[in-house]
């Protein structure tokens, strides 16, 4: 399962793909969409207008989904070529087709482990695979197994000939929102089983409702793998410590289980980095593959709030039809 991924390409070599001149020039701006105190939502986007964010971040909390939308170049050049035979065979002259449209999107998920948080591992999302990381963690070892490539829809209008336009990917799709989220309960679980008295998070004690819910859910996606119970009493548990420090990025956990976050206007966010190539196809069937955008995404649980306001805010939200493209 090992994935070494020519980033040039993503994999996606083997569609027979063209040099390409289409390019990722960055992420379209679509700023005002959410007001958080009414809940309306006004599409402001315009087509000239990048941002260059140093991250977004992914509130699951608000949407399971995540649709990036790309500002694309096509700077290939239309032109007329000759075919025929020698000079006294009649020639003729066809146009080549240059516009593209956007199809696919091929991704990967990245992250990096960090000194300061030497207990935060690469993150791995049970639905996945309950031992290996979702995301490359790159500083610990960029030949290591695991599971966070895919290859997504992408959609947009052609895109003519030295001529910019727009794509918008679907990088988050549901079941992997939903996977997320399911990866950030476990998390929660084995937390609150950590907290248990005097168990040293040894995840022992089976009366406790999060030990008892946790081992189940082991049980179900990991036979034999996964152990909520460490073989001593008062030693912790390996599987609970691998999941616990994930629980600090459900905000309204967090909120209520730790005073040092009871006032915080925003909860912390694990960073990803997402790497990905766009897939176009032109007039006769050709791939054309751009070049890579690389973009951080934090993620997230109700992570956000307005000063202590109930009502928290949405990080991302999702009206593509702001964009002019109906997916």
């Amino acid at each position: 399962m090992k994935r070494f991924i020519a980033l040039a390409a993503l994999g996606l070599a083997g569609c027979d793909a063209v040099e390409s001149g289409v390019h990722l020039v960055g992420i379209a701006s679509n700023q005002g969409l959410f007001d958080p105190l009414t809940g309306s939502v006004t599409c402001t986007f315009n087509a000239d207008s990048l941002i260059e964010p140093l991250g977004i971040v992914l509130d699951l909390g608000y949407s399971k989904t995540f649709r990036l939308p790309l500002i694309v170049e096509n700077g290939l050049k239309e032109g007329d070529f000759s075919v025929g035979g020698g000079s006294n065979e009649r020639r003729s002259v066809e146009r080549f087709p240059h516009d593209v449209r956007p199809v696919r999107f091929e991704i990967r998920w990245e992250c990096d482990s960090q000194g300061f948080s030497s207990d935060l591992e690469a993150l791995i999302v049970p639905a996945f695979h309950p031992t290996l990381p979702f995301c490359l963690d790159r500083r610990a070892d960029v030949n290591q197994e695991f599971v966070g490539f895919d290859v997504v829809e992408a959609r947009g209008r052609s895109i003519e000939p030295q001529a910019p336009g727009l794509a918008i990917a679907g990088v988050v799709p549901y079941q992997l929102g939903v996977a997320f989220d399911d990866a950030l309960r476990v998390a929660v679980l084995a937390d609150r089983c950590c907290r248990v008295p005097g168990s040293n998070c040894d995840g022992q004690n089976t009366s406790d409702p999060a030990c008892a819910e946790l081992e189940d859910i082991f049980a179900t996606i990991a036979p034999g793998e996964l152990s909520v119970a460490s073989t001593q009493a008062n030693t912790p548990s390996r599987d609970l410590i691998r999941f616990r420090p994930f629980a600090i990025f459900d905000g309204n956990y967090i909120q209520s289980i730790d005073p040092r976050y009871e006032e915080s206007a925003q909860s912390p966010f694990y960073m990803l980095r997402l790497r990905g190539v766009l897939e176009s196809v032109n007039p006769v069937g050709e791939s054309l593959l751009s070049d890579e955008i690389v973009q951080a995404v934090g993620l997230c649980k109700n992570c956000g709030n307005l000063g202590g306001l109930a009502k928290r805010v949405p990080f991302v939200t999702d009206h593509t039809a702001c964009y002019g493209i109906n997916l």
